[in-house]
């Protein structure tokens, strides 16, 4: 069974629309004459005399009656306001003013007819549900004025047009009942059973058009049952949606309501059980307008089973709707510790009732959503044993982007055990999808008793049309939530918030060759960010450069604006160089940049210090402009990591550009939590490395050894890899080596451990040439003057001793 949210049915025809309501026809002597009238159908002309001479902008017949309800025909002989210039209009009308029953669905055909040939007659026809406020329906350009009036056209005998129309009315009843008292004028639990008694004198129309009910109200929306027929994988189904209806001439408010609901198919055949689905949902307000299956039930089943009688049908529908109030409110400043509830927060605008709100320009906002029969809700839950049910605020504008919060009153879990809150941004002026925004958010649950006892929970993302729902799946638990003493839930009624600020920014991205590329990031509310930025980081819309999906990232560290390149983790393993320039908007010239590299599978990532705050807010300096501040970052090269440690048959050299890439990573800084990772993928790779490059991986492998306590792991490392050299290791690699064990003593141990495991104390004394001093001084391990096998790799001592490089 397939939920579809909206399904729109076309016509061969041009769409009817209303008539302009501000266009009164004058009164006419055009009588109608009804050539066959049954109970619900009726067949009926227009004879209008002397066509070409009328001069008045439109006309109508006399009213008509099919089954009770009073018809007219209107027209315009030049076209109505809404016309193309050179056009008839023509409408069907409902309602005589002397009468009030004008709530009908009916199927209609007019026809100019041809008298000549009526096979060159001009037709349309469609469906409408006529209301107190919906009561014209036709076609502003049905005709071209010229073809009707040419003589020849076969339109016109002795001056005369012939209209006729068809007109079949639906039988139908429509019975409510709720849990509505006395003086209101909304339900919120209710039943309603649509009959509908004349059903085969519609089934044509079925196939290509909705039969529409009668509009109910469920809270502050007004509701209707749209029936039809679809075709999916070439089999016929019955389709059955519920609808919010736009009954109003002038609505003052956006009407929405969230309910649960079910639609039955009622069996009127004994034995035979109805057939019923349930579903949820928003309808208005930002939601849906149109909610239900597509294939509800087989055609064949519809009319054979039994739940069609006598062309009877029966269709009801029960529901449960929140009560709600939701208000949209602007912030002067985002709150970065504890929840404030009102404090530091003006009032946009809207209607307490319904929450209808203005647009808000501002990027910061304030959402309050209160829900008034929640513990009744969770118990309907409870009882149909549904999870994981989500209900869904209202949309409010805030910036450029949409956002409504989310609410799983039994949370996420087969076990209900807590409450799921979340909030989901939209950019409802993107429909190609491809859209970023960043955000700071904070959603809370209030308490009513004590405000500093309201459950609150902050953060920061960068949401896109593939991560648009951001929060907590165990946002408290439902214990607390609904402890009558807890202060969360009073008279049944819980109260949402968020509160949201939105990165003001525009992203450009300028690509130089496959390697490189630069873009700009420019935010034009960027001291808005001031005090997030202490505990929060910003980040850029990812871009691409050969694979590789990076990020930008700004913060604040003490008295410094920080920046950094990211990669997207899914991605391969590369080795990025790139430049992050802080843009002077007075005086490009003045532009600070900085340069560093990372690896995007192990981290190596060195933040880079851009310049003091306090430089960058002087009014003069012309970093920032109108709270707004630019970023450029260069990507300067941009190669897979490690490709080159691959071997090749016969050929083991690293290209020079290699290790000037190791050359640039060894210097990175490498944080202190991915030091473990860094060391492990280092010390994986060194039994491979080539020979030009093994210097630079060395350097890095001791490095990270140093920062992750792993220093004697890595002297193994070292000497099994310098065992497989033998005697073709280079001055280069002794000195690195003699130089790391004269500056770091833990590794000089280490390597002296290695060494003691083959030689007693004096023997290694006595290879180096040297007297053992305590480590805590200054060791001249191997230093210049000392250092053997500076000139032979591989020799012997007087004794025939192997050296320390042998041994090590």
């Amino acid at each position: 069974m397939k939920n579809h949210r909206v399904k729109t049915l076309k016509t061969k025809t041009p769409k009817p629309i209303s008539s302009p309501l501000s266009e009164t026809p004058p009164a006419a002597d055009y009588t109608v004459n009804v050539d066959c009238s049954e109970d619900f159908h009726s067949v009926c002309k227009w004879v209008i005399p002397d066509f070409r001479k009328i001069k008045s902008r439109s006309l109508y017949s006399r009213y008509f009656q099919v089954s009770g309800y009073d018809f007219r025909f209107l027209m315009y002989p030049k076209g109505d306001s809404l016309s193309v210039p050179g056009h008839i209009s023509l409408y069907l009308q409902v309602n005589d003013p002397c009468s009030s029953n004008c709530d009908c669905y009916a199927c209609y055909k007019i026809v100019i007819v041809n008298v000549v040939d009526e096979t060159k007659s001009l037709s349309k026809e469609s469906v409408y549900r006529f209301s107190k406020n919906r009561k014209s329906i036709g076609w502003c350009e049905f005709a071209v004025s010229n073809t009707v009036l040419d003589a020849n056209s076969g339109f016109l005998k002795d001056g005369v047009l012939t209209i006729s129309g068809e007109i079949r009315v639906l039988d139908e009843k429509m019975e409510f009942s709720s849990d509505c008292s006395e003086g209101m004028s909304y339900a919120l639990n209710g039943k309603v059973t649509w009959s509908i008694r004349n059903y085969g004198l519609l089934k044509q129309m079925v196939k290509t058009q909705k039969i529409i009910s009668s509009a109910f109200r469920v809270w502050e929306a007004y509701l209707g049952v749209n029936l039809s027929k679809s075709m999916v994988n070439g089999a016929e189904n019955l389709s059955l949606f519920l609808d919010i209806k736009d009954i109003e001439k002038n609505p003052v408010i956006d009407r929405s309501c969230w309910c649960l609901f079910r639609i039955s198919v009622l069996s009127q055949k004994p034995g035979v059980s109805h057939v019923s689905r349930e579903y949820y949902g928003r309808f208005g307000g930002g939601g849906d307008t149109s909610l239900g299956w597509t294939e509800f039930m087989k055609i064949s089943d519809f009319f054979d089973e039994g739940y069609v009688v006598d062309d009877n049908v029966l269709v009801s529908v029960s529901f449960n709707a929140i009560q709600e109030s939701s208000f949209s409110f602007r912030i002067e400043g985002v709150s970065s510790g504890k929840c404030k509830g009102m404090i530091n927060c003006g009032y946009l605008g809207g209607k307490s009732k319904y929450g209808l709100v203005k647009r808000c320009d501002d990027y910061t906002g304030k959402i309050i959503w209160k829900i008034e029969n929640f513990s009744r809700l969770k118990d309907i839950l409870k009882k149909k044993k549904m999870k994981g049910l989500c209900v869904k605020s209202r949309r409010f504008r805030i910036g450029n982007m949409e956002v409504r919060i989310l609410v799983y009153p039994r949370g996420q879990s087969q076990k209900p055990i807590h409450l799921s809150t979340f909030l989901e941004v939209l950019d409802p002026g993107n429909s190609s999808g491809d859209w970023s925004s960043f955000i700071v958010y904070q959603l809370a649950v209030m308490n009513g008793k004590m405000i500093e006892k309201s459950v609150v929970k902050q953060s920061a993302e960068r949401c896109s049309n593939a991560t648009k729902n951001h929060g907590w799946s165990e946002f408290m638990t439902l214990t607390s939530l609904f402890d009558q003493d807890s202060g969360f839930i009073g008279h049944e009624t819980a109260v949402f918030t968020a509160e949201v600020h939105i990165l003001k920014e525009t992203f450009m991205t300028t690509e130089s060759s496959d390697n490189a590329c630069s873009v700009t990031w420019k935010m034009e509310n960027f001291l808005s960010f001031k005090e997030i930025m202490l505990s929060r980081r910003i980040l850029s819309r990812f871009f691409e450069i050969g694979g590789c999906k990076l990020q930008i990232g700004i913060y604040q560290s003490s008295a410094n604006i920080c920046a950094y390149l990211g990669s997207d983790p899914l991605i391969d393993n590369f080795w990025v160089n790139y430049r992050i320039t802080i843009v002077n908007q007075n005086d490009p010239a003045k532009s600070l940049c900085k340069e560093s590299s990372l690896c995007t599978k192990a981290y190596f990532n060195a933040d880079l210090q851009l310049m003091k705050v306090s430089d960058m807010l002087d009014t003069d300096a012309g970093f920032v402009v109108h709270e707004t501040i630019t970023l450029v970052c260069e990507i300067l090269d941009c190669c897979p990591w490690f490709e080159f440690f691959e071997p090749e048959t016969g050929n083991m050299e690293a290209e020079p550009s290699d290790c000037q890439f190791l050359s640039a990573v060894c210097q990175m800084d490498i944080n202190n939590e991915e030091c473990k990772k860094t060391f492990s993928e280092v010390s994986g790779v060194l039994g491979s490395t080539p020979y030009e490059a093994l210097q630079s991986v060395i350097h890095l492998l001791f490095k990270s050894a140093s920062q992750c306590q792993c220093i004697p792991r890595a002297v193994n490392v070292v000497r099994a890899r310098l065992e497989l050299l033998g005697a073709e290791i280079s001055p280069d690699l002794l000195d690195l080596l003699g130089s790391t064990m004269n500056s770091q003593h833990e590794i000089a141990e280490a390597m002296l451990r290695e060494i003691d495991s083959v030689f007693a104390l004096d023997e290694k004394c006595k290879l180096l040439d040297v007297t053992p001093c305590p480590l805590s001084k200054e060791v001249p391990y191997l230093d210049s003057g000392t250092r053997l096998a500076a000139n032979s790799s591989h020799r012997e001592d007087e004794s025939g001793n192997m050296d320390l490089l042998d041994q090590f």
